[in-house]
């Protein structure tokens, strides 16, 4: 087969399942797929192998389902899935949600999701449901966080729109940020983060907005402030809160950063009870 992923795709649905289902009984496996940021593979490893463990004791399927990690840095998917076991036993649908509660108990804050949906759809189907809409403020991203919202049908009753603020001259001009703040403070720091949120809500008319300053490199950084360094700030009308994190190249910088600060809306959504944990499929 190619190794063009699309191409990849297109001819295993098109062509060899249906081949193959022809010839052989292909069973559909249950699986479930949990979502998180926020955790390593080794550290929900230790979180959930304990309550696998104990299942495993309760019925013959459980006994043969099949604990799998798949990695993408800053994500981290936990799929279970149904295989067959002795005489052919193999865990039901029901059997594979009854890990939901213990696993979001143990993984806490870190569990965004059930199932196959992205976090930018959870963010826009939560915001959609409470009425709310969302901005952007992106520097050192260059527009990865709205890129990634209106990838999604549908997404323009949601998203107000974003403003990248690669210069200090469209950070002051645009979005409000006070020249004693970049003086002070300089660029990628938390004063000035909150105030590209709170500009950006002010100027795109929206109920929330996240924005993102950091320093991507390979340049640019110092002692105080290396590469990798990424302000984030989350404004909505009650609050505007702030995170700080380090990462690694710049590629990995500019991923990372888009994804963090998704789910750093995601998060504000929670704590205001608008989003929760569920199973949602695209």
């Amino acid at each position: 087969m190619p190794g063009v992923p699309r191409e990849m795709k297109k001819m295993m649905a098109e062509q060899i399942e249906p081949r193959l289902r022809r010839r052989f009984a292909l069973p559909d496996i249950p699986r479930r797929v949990y979502r998180l940021i926020g955790r390593g593979e080794s550290a929900v490893a230790v979180e959930v192998e304990p309550i696998l463990a104990a299942a495993r004791a309760c019925s013959p399927g459980l006994a043969a389902v099949y604990l799998h990690y798949r990695a993408a840095t800053p994500q981290v998917l936990l799929i279970l899935e149904a295989l067959a076991g002795e005489g052919g036993a193999r865990a039901t649908d029901e059997e594979l949600r009854s890990f939901d509660a213990p696993f979001q108990a143990a993984l806490r804050s870190s569990l965004y999701g059930i199932g196959e949906a992205e976090l930018e759809v959870r963010v826009l189907a939560a915001c959609r449901r409470a009425g709310l809409t969302l901005a952007t403020a992106e520097s050192c991203t260059g527009g990865q966080v709205a890129g990634r919202l209106t990838a999604v049908a549908g997404a323009s009753d949601v998203f107000a729109g974003g403003v990248v603020a690669y210069a200090n001259s469209v950070k002051t001009g645009i979005l409000g940020v006070r020249e004693d703040s970049l003086a002070a403070h300089g660029a990628v720091s938390e004063p000035v983060a909150r105030e590209m949120a709170e500009g950006a809500r002010r100027a795109l008319g929206a109920d929330l907005a996240v924005a993102i300053t950091g320093i991507a490199g390979p340049g640019g950084g110092t002692p105080e402030k290396p590469v990798g360094t990424v302000d984030f700030a989350v404004a909505d009308a009650e609050t505007c809160t702030h995170k700080r994190v380090h990462q690694g190249d710049r590629a990995l910088i500019q991923h990372t950063a888009g994804i963090v600060a998704l789910k750093l809306v995601w998060d504000r959504l929670v704590a205001r009870g608008l989003a929760r944990v569920e199973a949602l499929d695209d």
